[in-house]
């Protein structure tokens, strides 16, 4: 059996954090696997016992470098699958010494990197223990070439994230349930999800003589407090509820009947996946990954603006037959794209030309 180490910067919640957990898991099946980690945090519960967990605090590149050769020496590294940038490198770097071959996994823009960053990058993608380097969204590899990072066209690939449903289920959907109609988001309550947006659609709705529906916001962040005092300065409370932190998403993607998705930046939203996975018809902002995802007016709806965002989801509010022919056509399509299952397929599939 080969051993496979998977690279990640921390194991706080975030959307690269959950997609390194879930390629662990799932990998157990075929090879021994390794995860490594410079950071500890709440998501390592979500590990499979059967993965071995390095915690090396980070104190420079060099000393990084030197335990992670330690690693990969005492435990026969086959291959090095990295995660964001620090990892990306450093594996790059041991790979290169060890003579082990290493994949990349962007996630996300580059725009807190320095120009030493970018430097360090370009030239570690260069060597020859970088074997390919994987994107979820080709809006991504895009943003990369335009902002001068040279990477080798041959190395180039998107390779898609995956949700969490390993299996359709024949659940009774959710518009036949005898309560108010959810409208659903989940993710990080930060700026550029603008999350506040769903405060101002539930404005709209109640405007527009709809009453029937509550919003439920699953997740956590910095806009939280402010969020909170603006619904219940608004008097909406009773139509709107923040549930927190949610380790078990699933459960909440099948209480939900229309998920929403109003960042204003994404890559490739697992939420939005795990909400087509789940059967649900969405509502996106055209922007980075999204149109990977949803096929605007087939398996969901793509907006450009505030008011086409409040404007699909009160059509799908009213439309109970829309809600039921958009969900299935997205679980469909996500499941051919995006399930566990096409994920792994892809990953065994790359691992076989290196190990």
């Amino acid at each position: 059996m080969k051993n496979i180490l998977i690279c990640i910067s921390t194991l706080n919640i975030g959307g690269a954090e959950k997609q390194a957990i879930e390629d662990a898991n799932m990998l157990c099946e075929d090879f021994k696997v390794y995860m490594l980690t410079f950071q500890d945090g709440p998501m390592r519960d979500l590990l499979d016992k059967k993965v071995k967990l390095f915690v090396i605090p980070k104190t420079g590149y060099l000393d990084a470098v030197r335990k992670l050769n330690t690693i990969i020496s005492e435990n026969n590294i086959d291959l090095l699958h990295a995660h964001l940038y620090a990892p990306m490198v450093l594996s790059a770097l041991a790979g290169q010494l060890k003579g082990k071959p290493v994949i990349w996994n962007f996630h996300s823009h580059a725009f807190e990197n320095s120009l030493k960053a970018k430097w360090l990058h370009k030239f570690t993608a260069r060597l020859t223990s970088v074997k390919k380097i994987l994107f979820p969204a080709k809006e991504l590899i895009q943003y990369y070439e335009n902002e001068g990072y040279g990477f080798s066209n041959n190395k180039l690939q998107v390779a898609f994230n995956s949700g969490q449903q390993r299996q359709e289920t024949g659940t009774e959907p959710s518009n036949l349930k005898e309560e108010k109609l959810s409208i659903g988001y989940i993710g990080r309550l930060v700026e550029l999800k603008r999350v506040d947006y769903l405060v101002e659609l539930a404005e709209y709705l109640t405007g527009n003589g709809l009453s029937n529906f509550s919003i439920d916001i699953v997740g956590d962040g910095p806009e939280l407090t402010q969020l909170t005092k603006t619904v219940e300065d608004k008097k909406l409370d009773g139509c709107i509820t923040f549930h927190g932190f949610q380790s078990n998403t699933l459960a909440f993607f099948s209480r939900f009947d229309i998920f929403t998705l109003p960042s204003r930046e994404e890559v490739l939203s697992l939420s939005l996946i795990d909400a087509g996975l789940s059967g649900l018809p969405a509502v996106a902002f055209r922007v980075g990954g999204n149109g990977d995802i949803i096929i605007d007016g087939e398996t969901g709806f793509l907006v450009d603006t505030k008011e086409q965002f409040f404007s699909r989801v009160t059509e799908l509010v009213k439309n109970p037959e829309l809600r039921a022919r958009v969900g299935e056509d997205a679980k469909r399509e996500c499941y051919r794209k995006f399930s566990p299952e096409a994920r792994k397929t892809y990953l065994l599939n790359l691992y076989a030309l290196y190990i």
